[in-house]
């Protein structure tokens, strides 16, 4: 999801806020996990749970790349090559003395968001990064004057993902301090809920509907780590998304070299001229 800036003193409303509150759903209803790619393995949730019920991190290295993975394929897979790089890397941390646990902002962001999403890039190769002071293309245009043409401001991201088209996919925010971040958050998911979180409306041709709002903690300590199973799910649900992007992308590709006959009545422009 991309959203579009929103004036840093920008009042958001106690009736935005009780928007967002009643739209945030609890994860532990969330079957995109337990039911991925609609196979009968469950895979990645039977990794997940053997490795996360082990009392001693030390040992998590030896469930995780000898666990038979061998049924797993297509976006399974790359889900499960994702949790063994991921957890390897968090088994890692559990190790750190506590004299260096990073109090930096900076420092977090680099230390335990970065390589969770990297990893996540470079096992399922749907999303690039670029970090720190990226720019999102949107906001590129979004930001230039209709009379000289000229860029009117700037704004960079602390993280950006892009697709195999150079088309950003998630911008992420996450080292301003607690407040900024709250605050910032919550004037992100109202854009969201007024622009990319949401979908066409069947029933009413030419309306949006509002798709959903999820959320995940990562875990940062040993005994938080049950807490991978929310986020697991979480990057499952992204997976599945990307998925059916690139998928629609090739489609519309050999739709537009004319591979692909395309019956009038589907067309974009028969379905958006809808009588009020």
């Amino acid at each position: 999801m991309l959203g579009y800036d929103i004036a840093p003193f920008q009042v958001i409303t106690t009736s935005v806020f009780r928007f967002m509150s009643v739209q945030c759903e609890d994860e532990s209803g969330k079957t995109v996990l337990l039911n991925f790619e609609l196979t009968r393995h469950y895979i990645v949730h039977k990794l997940l749970l053997n490795v996360l019920d082990t009392d001693d991190y030390k040992v998590w290295l030896l469930f995780l790349w000898s666990f038979d993975g061998s049924a797993a394929e297509g976006l399974e897979l790359k889900l499960l090559q994702t949790a063994r790089f991921i957890l390897t890397d968090f088994a890692s941390k559990c190790n750190r003395d506590p004299a260096f646990v990073p109090k930096g902002e900076r420092t977090f962001w680099i230390d335990r968001i970065v390589p969770l999403f990297q990893i996540f890039g470079d096992q399922t190769s749907y999303l690039g990064f670029e970090w720190c002071e990226a720019e999102p293309n949107d906001y590129k245009t979004y930001t230039i004057d209709s009379l000289t043409w000229m860029r009117t401001s700037k704004r960079s991201v602390d993280g950006l993902g892009y697709n195999k088209s150079k088309i950003d996919q998630i911008v992420m925010e996450g080292s301003s301090g607690l407040q900024n971040e709250v605050g910032g958050t919550g004037k992100y998911e109202h854009q969201f809920f007024n622009s990319d979180a949401s979908g066409n409306d069947e029933a009413n041709p030419g309306k949006y509907v509002h798709i959903q709002r999820r959320h995940a903690s990562i875990p940062i300590t040993f005994e938080d780590r049950y807490e991978w199973i929310v986020l697991f799910e979480l990057l499952s649900f992204l997976l599945i998304l990307l998925e059916k992007q690139d998928k629609v992308k090739e489609i519309m590709i050999k739709e537009r070299n004319r591979l692909v006959t395309v019956d009038p009545e589907k067309t974009v422009g028969k379905l958006l001229s809808y009588d009020e």
